[in-house]
């Protein structure tokens, strides 16, 4: 709404700037400059300031002198309420290396405040979380500014200060999840997928009911090739007789990052025909929605939203530069050449077909409807490797 607006007044500015030189024209860079943007945006926010859009934009295209006051005036906010999605939020700056500059000159100058037990900025900020009685602040905003910091040394590559801020946040409180969750982060930057997994794990278990940490330690047990412990947790969140079954419950789902992560995991066992199967499994959603589409069609014309059906129809034309596809691409091509590199013995030495979830012994004669339905997903994801 904003851009359309700005293109309304006649304001030139991309909503998206791209590298057209590298990744397919889809590298995201710091958006240029626009003041007069930026003072549209300030009027917008003028008018309606419990908007958060006009306040977030303008931190990217404001004039980098400002955006220290500006990035204050934001963020102070979501510190004073402990949003621990701030670190999300601010993740588009980082396209620019002043900007990134300036996040770290902010945040380090709080991180000296509250550590010298100065936390009235937040305090005024938002009144209804406000510090301690003795009027020293709240302990969790230091916290969470150490949690930024961990998260921003990340983002520019210095991992030993990234370790020692987000030691600090969790010996400060150890019962945060999302702490753990960014030092499992960390660590998978570093490339120890691993201790990755380890510790994205600790946060799952901080919150057994949370299907997002759920979901991060599952992720990070494929990429470090731990299938089976990774099948076990997602197993936790569907209606499944048997583990067996995650591999077809989450391919009817469509879950392109199960699949992409798996690909992955088979791939760091040398299990390059596993890690084909699944890429192709992803690629074959794409021609399921194809081929689903001419149901529709006699649907939409009684329905009149013909409107919503032509963005479908824009959206299948430009299935193939969706951002999952453009992922599963070079992993199937490398696969592919792992086995051309390797021979075709190699490959058939380390794959181990998967269980069949139709043949497990957990079944009991109750259950036939559902066995049919699964027997019916064998068939469906039953993907040949040439």
């Amino acid at each position: 709404v904003l851009f359309n607006l700005a293109k309304l007044r006649g304001i030139d500015v991309d909503p998206l700037p791209t590298d057209k030189s590298k990744a397919g024209g889809r590298c995201k860079v710091a958006p240029r400059v626009s003041e007069p943007f930026v003072a549209l945006l300030d009027e917008v926010h003028a008018k309606y300031p419990k908007a958060d859009p006009p306040k977030r934009v303008a931190l990217d295209y404001c004039p980098v002198d400002a955006l220290p006051q500006r990035l204050r005036d934001y963020c102070r906010p979501f510190v004073a309420k402990m949003v621990p999605s701030l670190t999300s939020v601010l993740k588009s700056l980082y396209a620019s290396a002043e900007r990134t500059a300036a996040i770290e000159t902010v945040f380090l100058a709080w991180e000296k405040d509250l550590v010298a037990g100065n936390g009235a900025e937040f305090a005024d900020a938002a009144p209804q979380c406000a510090g301690l009685p003795d009027g020293k602040p709240n302990p969790l905003w230091l916290n969470l500014v150490l949690q930024v910091l961990a998260t921003h040394y990340t983002r520019v590559g210095d991992y030993a200060k990234a370790h020692s801020y987000i030691d600090r946040a969790i010996e400060h409180t150890p019962t945060v999840e999302m702490l753990h969750v960014t030092r499992a982060k960390i660590y998978k930057r570093e490339g120890k997928l691993t201790d990755a997994a380890f510790h994205a794990d600790v946060a799952r278990k901080l919150d057994l009911q949370d299907r997002y940490l759920n979901v991060k330690a599952a992720k990070y047990y494929l990429r470090a090739g731990e299938i089976e412990a990774a099948e076990s947790l997602i197993g936790l969140f569907l209606k499944i007789v048997d583990d067996s079954e995650v591999w077809l419950n989450m391919c009817d789902m469509q879950a392109s990052w199960y699949e992409l992560a798996l690909g992955d995991g088979y791939m760091k066992r040398g299990d390059a025909i596993n890690a084909i199967r699944t890429f192709k499994a992803l690629e074959l959603h794409y021609k399921h929605n194809h081929d689903e589409l001419m149901d529709y069609h006699a649907y939409t014309l009684r329905r009149c939203n013909m409107r919503a059906f032509l963005e479908v129809i824009k959206n299948d034309d430009n299935a193939t530069g969706q951002a999952h596809f453009l992922a599963m691409c070079p992993k199937m091509i490398r696969a592919y050449l792992h086995v051309q590199e390797n021979g075709t013995d190699d490959a058939l030495s380390k794959y181990v077909p998967r269980p069949k979830a139709t043949e497990s012994e957990n079944w009991d004669k109750n259950d036939a409807g559902a066995k049919k339905n699964l027997s019916k997903l064998e068939q469906d994801f039953d993907i040949k490797v040439d």
